[in-house]
């Protein structure tokens, strides 16, 4: 998954990276990188769709039935495991 449309470059899309795992407001990661603010809101949303994306496919309540038979067994869910991409910043 990619997160497209974005005018940024990429070195100022990893800095927001950085901040967002540091837990910066959006404000602050703003003004330290020398965009708008709300440049930065909308980046950390799509972010935060990525991640959820992601760890709704990952959880366990995702694997825990099959579909058409019962609980399926963890050799099986190893084997139909989903690899999860790599985010690209473009």
């Amino acid at each position: 998954m990619e997160i497209k449309g974005s005018r940024l470059s990429s070195s100022q899309l990893k800095k927001l990276l950085d901040f967002f795992v540091a837990g910066v407001t959006s404000r602050t990661a703003a003004e330290l990188v020398g965009i708008h603010r709300n440049s930065v809101n909308l980046f950390y949303h799509k972010l935060r769709t990525i991640i959820a994306y992601f760890s709704d496919l990952e959880s366990p309540f995702c694997m825990a039935k099959s579909k058409w038979m019962g609980p399926i067994s963890a050799e099986s869910a190893k084997a139909n495991a989903v690899a999860v991409p790599q985010v690209r910043f473009l």
